[in-house]
């Protein structure tokens, strides 16, 4: 997926593996060299047919809000930048 427009930073690729456990959904993030970019997981959770994930990078906050329709990704990180991606078999 990519992030678009980050501040200081411009567009971001990540990849972001999602999966399902008895306890509920699980997801962590790789960078585009498949390196850990170091973002936290804290929570990921289906709400209103949305995927929400709360994470950390470097102290800070991150909420992302994504709606997955197929195999296309759109969103949000934290309601300002837009997020957009497809799934990779």
């Amino acid at each position: 997926m990519t992030i678009f427009d980050v501040d200081q930073l411009g567009d971001v690729d990540l990849n972001l593996m999602i999966s399902k456990s008895p306890d509920g959904y699980e997801s962590s993030f790789k960078d585009s060299d498949g390196n850990d970019p170091f973002i936290e997981v804290d929570s990921s959770n289906v709400i209103d047919g949305f995927y929400e994930i709360d994470a950390y990078y470097q102290g800070y906050e991150l909420f992302f809000k994504l709606k997955i329709v197929k195999d296309k990704l759109s969103g949000s990180l934290m309601e300002m930048y837009d997020i957009k991606g497809k799934r990779v078999k």
